[in-house]
């Protein structure tokens, strides 16, 4: 444990991530269960952004389609390969910035490491959602980017600052409109900042609107292009193509529904168990395992006895998911307590530090409730997956360095206990990558075919 408590192993977990993150990406399918390629298909043949309707993924905003075009005149249409490419170099460049952003904004080592290794460099969900051809890579990257970008601006809030704002906060939104509660939160923080600097009103009115402008510049496109075409700002997906297939919502019992030993028995997704009909279960499924099993070719764990490795995730999953609740709950106070007493502080520093913290764990927490919300509204389970609060994964990893930070200054004892449970679960993580891996290069030898199915599955597991 004394290694894990220096702050330079976190370079060494990263190097552990890039490279559980190339073996993964040589044999996972290019694609997950929703068909972005298919975007990136229409704009290299066509020539232009598709609108809303015209095919599946159509509402979502194109910047990441457009990164992509290039990769896929390039590559081979069936393995789609290289099309691959930049979710990988996206998903790296945002394992590298994460480290750094921790490293800056967090002191208790242990807890930071701890949480780094089991969320950011083994996580089922953040790691496969950054490697599929997907939007999600980029949106991923974005969210990192301006937390940290808004971090630098508390630390020195200067006009650059705000301009880099503005440009990347236009960006995030052409990419993903899971973003766009970003856009409010980055123009609200200037105008506090610049509020508690005593700044005339006609500063802080010219900050705003440069910003505004700015991200209406780099984010309006698709807003502009559904208002023409499909005479509203805002489309989704569902509002073209719903998925009745999806529905699940039983009112208060979907809301209360928490069986955690009926997921433990049945790791799978299926309409014959809990997850079904549950908001909380399903999202607790999907953020600790591969509980979805059609999302890629990683099978093994699915379809053979190997899936009870996902029972003992699931149980383990508990203690950093009690971690991240205690830790929310205590820094929520403690930032909120700060805020007031440095508002009227000699220096303006920490005022701006609280407020960082306090957006950063505002917009994590407005995410999780979104899936909750979306997933009601369109009465779709597929909402309620960790991975739509990928952008905000920073917010969880913080949530659980000062989970650990507060359980071992409060409970000793029990903090030993919490991290072994931590280092226990990331090393389960690591044998389900490995296996899996493993068996798609045994399959690959034996049949010459990455997409191949295991030929020895008793029907038991189907």
């Amino acid at each position: 444990m004394n290694w894990f408590e220096r702050n330079e192993s976190i370079w060494v977990l990263f190097g552990l991530g890039v490279l559980l993150r190339l073996l993964v990406f040589s044999v996972i399918t290019a694609s997950g269960v929703d068909p972005h390629a298919e975007v990136i298909e229409f704009i290299a043949v066509r020539h232009r952004i598709p609108l809303a309707h015209e095919i599946y993924n159509g509402a979502h905003p194109p910047l990441y389609y457009l990164i992509s075009v290039p990769f896929y005149l390039l590559d081979d249409p069936k393995l789609l390969k290289l099309t691959q490419l930049p979710a990988l170099l996206m998903g790296v460049l945002n394992l590298w910035l994460l480290a750094k952003v921790l490293l800056q904004t967090t002191a208790h080592a242990l807890a930071r490491n701890l949480s780094y290794l089991l969320l950011a460099v083994c996580s089922p969900p953040f790691l496969t959602y950054s490697l599929y051809i997907s939007n999600d890579s980029l949106a991923f990257l974005m969210g990192t980017v301006l937390f940290y970008v808004l971090w630098r601006y508390a630390q020195d809030p200067r006009r650059t600052y705000e301009l880099a704002l503005g440009v990347l906060v236009g960006l995030a939104i052409s990419t993903k409109l899971t973003l766009l509660p970003l856009a409010g939160a980055a123009g609200l923080f200037i105008l506090v900042v610049r509020w508690r600097n005593a700044e005339p009103w006609a500063e802080r009115l010219i900050a705003l609107l440069a910003f505004a402008l700015l991200v209406g510049v780099f984010g309006g496109f698709k807003f502009i292009q559904n208002k023409h075409y499909e005479h509203r700002f805002l489309l989704h997906v569902m509002d073209f193509y719903p998925l009745p297939w999806q529905e699940f919502y039983l009112g208060w019992r979907s809301l209360l529904n928490f069986n955690l030993p009926d997921l433990m028995l049945h790791p799978n997704f299926s309409d014959a168990h809990a997850t079904r009909h549950s908001l909380p279960l399903l999202l607790y499924a999907t953020m600790w395992y591969k509980h979805i099993y059609f999302e890629n070719n990683l099978t093994f764990g699915n379809y053979s006895p190997f899936r009870y490795l996902a029972a003992f995730i699931y149980a383990l999953g508990l203690l950093p998911t009690g971690a991240m609740i205690a830790g929310v709950g205590y820094q929520l106070k403690t930032r909120l307590t700060g805020l007031v007493a440095s508002w009227r502080g000699t220096s303006p520093l920490p005022f701006r530090v609280n407020l960082w913290e306090l957006l950063v764990i505002g917009l994590t927490l407005l995410g999780i409730f979104a899936l909750f919300a979306s997933g009601i509204r369109y009465n779709s389970w597929s909402y309620l997956h960790a991975r739509l609060f990928g952008h905000y994964w920073l917010g969880i990893l913080l949530f659980s360095v000062w989970g650990l930070t507060w359980v071992q200054a409060r409970f000793p004892r029990l903090f030993r206990f919490v991290a072994l449970g931590y280092l226990t679960l990331a090393a389960l993580y690591l044998l389900h990558f490995s296996v899996e891996v493993g068996v798609r290069y045994w399959l690959w030898a034996q049949t010459g075919d990455w997409a191949a199915r295991m030929p020895y599955i008793d029907p038991r597991w189907e």
